[in-house]
């Protein structure tokens, strides 16, 4: 008897919350209104004149292959649907409208092992991406949508399987991550994937729903590598992505070659994504110059003695100086020992950059701050300056919650929004300050 009540206990539920999506209203779209002489740029809703302040979190579950973290949190047999219904009905009542997720492409560890290789699935056996990780992302938007927070997923390099990287032609003189920029047949398998992945979305959420895509993330973190051809080299002539042919031994063209394969990289892609979801946004993701040891853009030259960290960041300002179609951007901040805030600008061409910019992660380093009460402050003082110094539009927390659920407690990193009763939460959230450029 216990036995039949549970079984339609659990029907019910289900019944109801399944209602509860069917009935649920499409979340208005969001568009930009471009920077111009007279005010920063902004989003709104579609067609109106309603501001809207993009304020939320990462949200990012981890897991340890070969001792090397990699993005599990729509990984099947491991995503947990009432983990996310929780996190977004907690993040919907504290004010949060915005969420960013991680969409995992697997990597070449990992091509042979069921279920861990993230959107790819397995090297042959995958006709595109995984059908069981596509139907956990689309169980995200539809709850997302329930509790009106709105999604940007993140879509990083290219599905390790054969329908995507066993496409790619190399090119000895381009190498590392610069081949995803500068080498066309990357960028043909990046735009294939970008399309599928839209269209498969619409084929699990019903195009109403499409509207809880805030934006599609081009990358996370554009950035070039000189340890790696070309940049590596100081002689080599190069043909690139964008049709031109750039000499390595001069600085100004290393640079172009950087500057505009990014560029054109940015409009195929943003193109690709809006052949498939007309009114859709794009963003990308960028690290600042001086959080990897260099004052700006300098041709990708490494110097003698060479910095310790190789990757040079693409520069925003140059989808702006070149017309891009990409709506906007997304810095990443975050302080350590002798940062300041306007070195970090100044390093990343912040003054030139297209508005309107959201700060899509910022977070305080454990090792850094002296308590979770220190970083509390020192975040919102963040969130104020960006703002009011550098006209952000938006800002979104690194991270919501704790990252590794395999283990007893994270290892030292960054604290989450919710740690020590939600410290973080209590200065940040919209509820607790509506207004995110004022103490």
């Amino acid at each position: 008897m216990n036995q039949f009540l549970l079984a339609f206990l659990s029907f019910v539920v289900i019944f109801t919350y399944a209602r509860f999506i069917s009935a649920t209203e499409a979340l208005p779209r969001v568009e930009v209104v471009k920077q111009s002489l007279s005010e920063q740029g902004y989003f709104r809703y579609k067609g109106t004149s309603t501001k809207i302040i993009p304020r939320g979190n990462n949200y990012i579950k981890l897991r340890y292959h070969n001792s090397i973290p990699y993005h599990a949190t729509f990984e099947v047999g491991f995503y947990n649907s009432s983990d996310v219904e929780s996190a977004l009905n907690s993040m919907n009542y504290y004010g949060y409208n915005v969420v960013r997720i991680f969409i995992d492409p697997g990597h070449w560890s990992r091509i042979g092992i069921a279920n861990k290789n993230g959107v790819a699935g397995l090297w042959d056996s995958t006709p595109q991406l995984d059908v069981n990780y596509m139907n956990n992302v689309a169980d995200f938007i539809k709850r997302a949508t329930v509790h009106k927070i709105y999604v940007i997923p993140v879509l990083n390099e290219l599905p390790y399987n054969s329908p995507y990287m066993g496409t790619v032609v190399p090119d000895p003189k381009i190498g590392g991550i610069n081949a995803f920029y500068l080498n066309q047949t990357y960028i043909n398998a990046k735009k294939r994937y970008a399309e599928d992945f839209v269209v498969a979305l619409k084929a699990r959420i019903d195009a109403w729903r499409m509207t809880t895509i805030f934006a599609y993330a081009l990358e996370n973190e554009l950035f070039f590598d000189a340890s790696y051809p070309p940049f590596s080299s100081s002689s080599i002539i190069v043909n690139t992505a964008d049709g031109q042919s750039y000499n390595m031994g001069d600085a100004s063209q290393r640079q172009q070659a950087a500057d505009s394969n990014m560029v054109h990289w940015a409009i195929t892609l943003t193109n690709a994504i809006k052949m498939k979801d007309h009114d859709t946004m794009t963003t990308v993701g960028f690290f600042t110059y001086n959080i990897v040891g260099k004052p700006g853009p300098n041709g990708l030259l490494m110097g003698n003695p060479p910095p310790p960290d190789p990757r040079f960041p693409g520069r925003p300002l140059m989808l702006r100086a070149w017309a891009a179609n990409v709506d906007f951007v997304d810095i990443h901040v975050y302080p350590y020992s002798g940062w300041t805030l306007s070195s970090d600008m100044n390093s990343i061409e912040w003054w030139g950059t297209p508005g309107p910019i959201i700060i899509g992660e910022f977070g305080a380093a454990e090792n850094y701050y002296s308590d979770i009460v220190q970083a509390t402050y020192a975040m919102r003082e963040l969130q104020v300056d960006t703002c009011n110094l550098y006209n952000a539009a938006g800002w979104l927390l690194w991270t919501y919650d704790n990252l590794f659920p395999d283990l007893s407690q994270d290892p030292p990193g960054h604290y989450t929004v919710l740690e020590n009763n939600g410290t973080i939460n209590g200065f940040l959230a919209p509820i607790a300050r509506p207004n995110p450029c004022v103490n």
